[in-house]
């Protein structure tokens, strides 16, 4: 009687974790995809625009990943007995390293901002699944993850195609419609970090143990 009241328990507890903390690392983490993504969807007017020749969009495209390995490890030893609350700031983090994008004006600036993006975005990954085992059992934990990553499809498959059209319809305060997109695509992860956000209140912000 004991142990199937404790194996109830367990479950129950699981499920709270579930669903106190799947929604938001999955929003996140769409939206941490989409964010490095979306600059092929602005490649074709913000080429124009900023008179980007081929090698600097790629170097742009590319430079992304270098501050996302530089920082990787650091950043993801940071996230060790952490609360979702750190999960909020990440995001903020990156909502403001990608709304820099929609103002710059030049090749370097591009390269700062998507440099400092991948520095944004480097811990969050490893971060979640480091997280994830400690809150979740063996037997929960390959749900968990796989619910997870369903943002990267889910980011694909929806998230794209309406960058696409932010880049051709939306002309936020006057901005052309690749700058708009950042500018509006930023907005989630930098909201999910304000106090006004209900993840970051969250009281359950340790693992047992």
């Amino acid at each position: 009687m004991a142990a199937s009241a404790d194996g109830a328990v367990g479950r129950q507890a699981v499920h709270t974790v579930a669903r106190r903390l799947l929604p938001l690392l999955f929003v996140l983490y769409a939206v941490n995809f989409l964010d490095r993504a979306n600059i092929g969807v602005a490649a074709l007017a913000m080429n124009a625009e900023l008179h980007l020749s081929a090698t600097a969009y790629g170097t742009a495209a590319g430079i992304f990943f270098v501050g996302y390995v530089v920082f990787h490890v650091p950043a993801a030893a940071a996230w060790a007995g952490s609360a979702p609350a750190l999960a909020g700031r990440c995001g903020h983090r990156m909502g403001l390293c990608s709304a820099a994008t929609a103002f710059v004006t030049d090749a370097r600036g591009l390269y700062l901002a998507r440099f400092s993006l991948g520095l944004a975005e480097a811990g969050f990954f490893p971060g979640v699944v480091a997280y994830l085992t400690a809150w979740f059992p063996a037997r929960e934990r390959t749900r968990a993850l796989a619910l997870f990553l369903l943002a990267i499809p889910l980011a694909t498959a929806v998230g794209l195609p309406f960058s696409g059209l932010l880049v051709e319809h939306s002309r936020l305060l006057g901005l052309s419609g690749w700058r708009a997109m950042f500018l509006i695509e930023a907005a989630p992860p930098s909201y999910s970090g304000s106090p006004h956000c209900a993840c970051c209140r969250t009281r359950h912000t340790r693992p047992p143990g």
